[in-house]
């Protein structure tokens, strides 16, 4: 909806390698590098989200610095507890306070740096929900903006769900620019022209009409009237 948006990708895990994307635009040839680097992912070593998280704070406040005045966001995927290098076979991976502090810390830097966090969470324990969203009585700061920005998915049609709530919720703060508006009229209503004639399709040069307010008039193949705007910026709604 924005063609001025980027997004970048970051893996994280204990031992900090993985994949860090530059800020792609959004266009078709970077979603296909997007798509192709993200099916290239493999599991492995401790959760960490420290790494992801500093990997998004040095990314975007780079672009920051190079005068990028867009809103910013972070998603943090994660299927659980912080565990850092926790590798403990008899018992499964611990929890790790340092893994927890170093994560909350970077949270922190983000949130103080104007960019909203948004959080998806699989399979997550009581502990891992609060670590999360917060619960700041019991010594949990939040690693989301807020605890209407935790959220939690259990399948591929959860994940999209969410996904259309977080872009509601984003278009909301930005203009989108560049649009293309197309409005298709049933050839039983009666199409105006600014002087308020009936359009036929004598009224097409060329087999179009542009009205003072830039839409190009056109008949479609099926009968149907077509109206269309392009390069045109839509308020966004504050």
């Amino acid at each position: 909806k924005s063609s001025n948006s980027k997004v970048g990708i970051a893996t994280f895990s204990y031992n900090g390698k993985g994949i860090i994307t530059d800020l792609l635009e959004l266009n078709n040839n970077n979603k296909g590098t997007l798509i192709t680097k993200v099916d290239g992912l493999n599991a492995g070593g401790g959760t960490d989200p420290n790494f992801g998280l500093n990997n998004a704070y040095n990314k975007l406040t780079a672009a920051t610095k190079e005068g990028d005045t867009l809103p910013k966001y972070v998603i943090l995927f994660t299927d659980g507890e912080p565990t850092g290098n926790s590798t403990d076979k008899s018992e499964g991976k611990k929890w790790s306070t340092e893994a927890q502090k170093r994560a909350e810390a970077t949270a922190k830097k983000l949130k103080d740096n104007g960019v909203s966090i948004y959080t998806i969470g699989f399979a997550l324990s009581p502990r891992a929900e609060k670590f999360l969203a917060g619960d700041k009585p019991n010594g949990y700061p939040g690693i989301a903006s807020s605890a209407e920005c935790a959220k939690e998915a259990y399948d591929a049609a959860g994940l999209s769900e969410l996904f259309r709530t977080f872009e509601q919720t984003i278009f909301n703060d930005i203009d989108i620019t560049n649009a293309t508006i197309t409005d298709t009229i049933d050839p039983r209503f009666d199409l105006l022209d600014d002087k308020g004639n009936i359009i036929t399709e004598k009224s097409l040069t060329n087999g179009t009409l542009t009205l003072e307010n830039g839409g190009v008039v056109r008949r479609l193949d099926n009968g149907n009237w077509q109206v269309q705007w392009t390069n045109v910026t839509i308020p966004n709604k504050k």
